[in-house]
């Protein structure tokens, strides 16, 4: 960022928070004149750096006006300097943020609690060392009064310490349209603008990542894990090969060659089953060796494949919208009743299959609408036994929890309630009966891809706008990872690998052809609970 010749951030963010009560009207301090008088004199013995006696005017100004913002904001910037220049001897970063939190229950301006969360984000970011938290309290003090400068201006200081310049020129950008700024302000906003072009123009900067651990790889068909998901298997399809990655190192463990392009894979017991790209067979290698073990000829090229972990048939679907059936020991292949894009299988229940797909109609299709199938196994066809009409928006995906109670349908186009068109929202529905919605995961973004933990009570879901790891009962987020800033339209891959613990996330490579894709590696949110039931089913599975 440009060179600073001003106060530093904490002094900075706190004089923006002393300068609020003078800027904003009466009616938003508060029509009292001893809780104007009050704070006025806080003011001062604040820019004279005497913390203790403006954190005393500050709280008698709190008594006579209880919805006065700005009082209450300056409240906890003196707590916060206090904290700083004492070693939080007599005063702690932490009474800080709760006297700023307040300020978001209070009945006051919307400006003094979008200040609270400037705060609370520069806190967070520069004391904290909590980025996630940082991102959060920037975002909501933005959404509160997006035509606040200073918050966008810090906010695209937070970016530029991440190096995600292309957010933080969006973010300074944003600051100097408000006409809020300052002078100061406003030369600072053009200076990092003209910067950050500079330097997003330049040819030898190191792209940004979101990940712990990443791995270059040319192309990407397929993810599957061994029993344990300690072993992550890749196929590369323009490379004909397999790749196992040790996923507690994120590390390559081997690479094998193959006479077939690899794409869609799935694992059941000891066996992995690789489709062919452009070729009508279905491989079954041995999981461990990759040693190729069987050939079973096909109608029809499969384009996704899915199986029980540990028994029954195969599935797939082909370009056409077929579902095939694929006994995995006699080899036999029955072209189903049922239809659609894509398969998943009932892991709790594998007498349950589940498609996702267009429908016959037109009209429909020409919408996007996502025709969400539920059907039961009957020897080696399938029984269609409930649908949903309008499981999502240009549908790309479904996924079923681990206990096998939800089914998630995720759409590029979102999903539409019949009410509304809800572009950034995955609906979540009840297996029981698949036209019942169980909740709805916002995901802030266009979705691209989702996946249930295989053992706990939680997901993710990739979108373009970032990665949210989500509870599976509540839908609420657990944690969210900005965009790993790849700009390609085709599909993602999750999967859940180093024994449940990580994310795996295929993020396809650029415009360019001879861009490499990342296949990166995310440390999940784990609680206690949740590293002792892994543990445990672990143990059972293995």
């Amino acid at each position: 960022m440009a060179k600073r010749t001003r106060p530093s951030p904490s002094a900075r963010r706190a004089l923006f928070a002393a300068a609020l009560f003078v800027l904003l009207p009466a009616s938003a301090r508060g029509d009292d004149p001893p809780c104007a008088k009050w704070c006025r004199e806080g003011i001062q013995h604040y820019h004279a750096h005497e913390y203790e006696e403006a954190l005393a005017c500050y709280a008698k100004g709190r008594e006579i006006n209880p919805h006065c913002g700005s009082a209450q904001v300056m409240y906890g910037t003196c707590l916060d300097d206090l904290a700083t220049t004492t070693n939080e001897e007599k005063a702690t970063h932490d009474q800080a943020i709760a006297e700023w939190e307040k300020v978001l229950k209070m009945e006051c301006d919307p400006d003094s609690k979008a200040t609270a969360c400037n705060q609370l984000a520069n806190c967070y970011a520069t004391v904290k060392k909590d980025q996630e938290k940082a991102l959060k309290w920037y975002k909501t003090g933005v959404s509160l009064v997006p035509k606040n400068g200073g918050i966008w201006l810090g906010f695209g200081h937070w970016y530029y310490n991440r190096n995600m310049l292309e957010e933080a020129l969006d973010c300074c950008q944003k600051a100097l349209d408000t006409g809020t700024l300052d002078e100061a302000d406003t030369a600072e906003a053009r200076r990092n603008i003209v910067q950050f072009k500079e330097q997003l123009s330049d040819p030898s900067r190191k792209k940004p990542t979101v990940f712990a651990a990443v791995i270059s790889l040319p192309s990407v068909g397929g993810l599957a894990t061994t029993p344990d998901l300690a072993t992550l298997v890749v196929s590369v399809p323009t490379a004909a090969q397999l790749v196992y990655i040790d996923a507690a190192a994120a590390k390559e463990a081997k690479r094998l060659t193959l006479e077939f392009q690899p794409g869609r894979l799935a694992v059941q017991g000891k066996t992995l089953y690789a489709t062919a790209r452009g070729a009508a067979k279905l491989f079954a290698l041995d999981l461990e060796s990759g040693k190729v073990e069987k050939t079973i000829k096909l109608p029809s090229p499969l384009v996704e494949l899915c199986c029980h972990r540990s028994k029954g048939l195969l599935y797939g679907t082909t370009l056409a919208g077929d579902v095939l059936s694929i006994d995995p020991g006699s080899g036999r292949v029955t072209t189903c009743q049922a239809k659609g894009s894509f398969v998943a299988i009932d892991p709790a229940r594998p007498s349950t299959v589940y498609t996702a797909g267009p429908g016959a109609d037109p009209k429909k299709q020409q919408e996007g609408r996502t025709i969400l199938r539920k059907y039961s196994v009957v020897g080696g066809d399938l029984k269609l036994v409930g649908a949903n009409e309008d499981a999502a928006v240009q549908g790309r995906g479904l996924d079923v929890s681990a206990d096998g109670k939800r089914i998630a349908v995720f759409g590029e186009g979102g999903w539409n309630d019949k009410t509304a068109l809800k572009a950034s929202v995955i609906a979540v529905f009840e297996t029981e009966k698949v036209s019942t919605t169980a909740g709805e995961l916002d995901t802030e973004g266009s979705p691209r891809c989702l996946a249930f933990h295989p053992f706990l009570d939680m997901g993710a879901a990739v979108t373009d706008k970032g990665i949210v790891q989500f509870n599976s009962r509540s839908f609420v987020h657990l944690k969210d990872w900005p965009s790993p800033g790849s700009e390609s339209k085709e599909p993602r891959l999750v999967a859940f690998v180093d024994g449940g613990k990580k994310l795996a996330c295929w993020e396809p490579g650029g415009a360019s052809k001879n861009a490499d894709g990342t296949l990166g590696f995310l440390d999940l949110v784990l609680s206690a609970d949740d590293t002792a039931a892994l543990q445990k089913a672990l143990e059972k599975n293995h």
